[in-house]
């Protein structure tokens, strides 16, 4: 039995099943592309920290991260551009990668949200094609197995539904990854940055 053809015997909940699985999709191929800009490389990080510990003045170390990409050195010319007490600085700092984290779990609470609704959905297909099933009883003798197809109808909703939601699980686990590789570079940043004299 092909896809298409399980697809239609689920019944109408499968559209909005599959809604979700292109949205999904969709959000984590977005979260990745924003996650590859955010990444500061290994080396482009050893750069940095190479920069924040010279004796150069800030001006000239913020020219000598111009050319390096990545969240850690927007936060260390962010950071070296202060001016002012340095309590101050440090707070401004703190607002900044705060603001920056917070972008980082921008849209990923919707996959958490398609994770739970996937299976209610498939539950609520269950419940549609029992009603159609045990509609068969409203029937004229002699069709003994037209049961059977809102039995499967269930099935198949219920079945998508937690395919659905495993797969989103999974993109919402990797993502989740990604942002915890980005937090400790930023971190590693901060605290160089913490040690330069302002």
């Amino acid at each position: 039995m092909s896809v298409f053809t399980l697809f239609t015997k689920g019944g109408i909940i499968m559209y909005p099943l599959l809604f979700c699985s292109f949205l999904s999709l969709a959000i984590a191929i977005e979260r990745y592309l924003t996650y590859k800009d955010s990444k500061t490389s290994n080396e482009d990080m050893a750069k940095i920290i190479k920069v924040l510990q010279s004796e150069e003045n800030n001006e000239t170390k913020i020219d000598a991260l111009g050319g390096i990409s990545g969240d850690s050195a927007v936060i260390a010319r962010f950071y070296l551009s202060l001016r002012g007490a340095k309590e101050d600085c440090i707070q401004s700092l703190e607002t900044k990668v705060n603001i920056l984290l917070n972008s980082y779990e921008e849209k990923l609470n919707f996959l958490s949200i398609i994770v739970t609704l996937s299976p209610l959905l498939g539950l609520l297909g269950t419940i549609f094609g029992m009603i159609s099933a045990f509609s068969v009883f409203d029937l004229k003798e002699g069709q003994p197995f037209a049961i059977t197809a809102g039995i499967g109808e269930a099935l198949i909703a219920t079945a998508f539904g937690l395919i659905v939601a495993i797969f989103t699980l999974i993109l919402y686990a990797a993502l989740k990854y990604k942002i915890n590789q980005l937090k400790k570079s930023l971190e590693e940043c901060c605290l160089q940055l913490l040690s330069v004299n302002k």
